[in-house]
C-alpha cells in the first residue's frame, strides 16, 4: 500500500502519529520503514511537498530523558512536547537518497527483497543494574 503524509502509523515507536509528523521530526525512522517493512511504501511526490524537516535531536533532551531512534533522533512525542514547551528546532535540508528511491521503485515492481533484521543482543534493565553495582567503586571520589 502506498501511504500519504496523512497516514497514521498503527504500529511501532511512533504509533498514532502521521507520516508527516514522522518525516518532520524523525525522517530516519521513515527511511527505516521504507527499507525494512515489506509492504510499506510512500507517495514520494507528496512527501517532497512537505516543509523542510526539523529533526529532534538528542542534544535537545535533558540528560537521561527520552528515547532515541537512529543516530540521534528522538520520538515524535518527545519532539512535540519540546515544541509545545517553547523549544525551537532547526530545519535540516532533506533529500530522499537514490537508495530509497530505488527501493520504492523495486517495491512498485514487486522485486524488492527486504533485508533481514538481526535482533541485537540485549539485557534487561534489572540485569544491567546488577552488573553496574558489581563494578561500582567503593569510594567514587578515590580515583587513585
Amino acid at each position: 500500500m502506498v501511504h500519504k503524509p496523512t497516514y497514521k502509523l498503527p504500529f511501532g515507536i511512533n504509533k498514532g502519529f502521521t507520516l508527516a509528523q514522522v518525516f518532520q521530526f524523525t525522517p530516519s525512522y521513515l527511511l527505516w520503514l521504507i527499507e525494512y517493512v515489506d509492504d510499506f511504501e510512500i507517495d514520494l511526490s507528496e512527501f517532497e511537498k512537505l516543509p523542510i524537516p526539523t529533526p529532534y535531536k538528542r542534544s535537545y533532551e535533558p540528560k537521561g530523558k527520552g528515547l532515541f531512534f537512529g543516530r540521534n533522533e528522538l520520538l515524535v512525542k518527545s519532539a512535540l512536547d519540546y515544541v509545545s514547551e517553547g523549544g525551537a528546532l532547526k530545519e535540516k535540508p532533506f533529500v530522499f537518497s537514490d537508495k530509497i528511491i530505488s527501493i520504492l521503485e523495486e517495491k512498485k515492481r514487486g522485486t524488492y527483497q527486504t533485508p533481514t533484521l538481526e535482533k541485537p543482543n540485549t539485557i534487561s534493565a534489572d540485569k544491567f543494574v546488577k552488573i553496574a553495582e558489581k563494578y561500582k567503586p567503593k569510594n567514587p571520589y578515590n580515583f587513585l
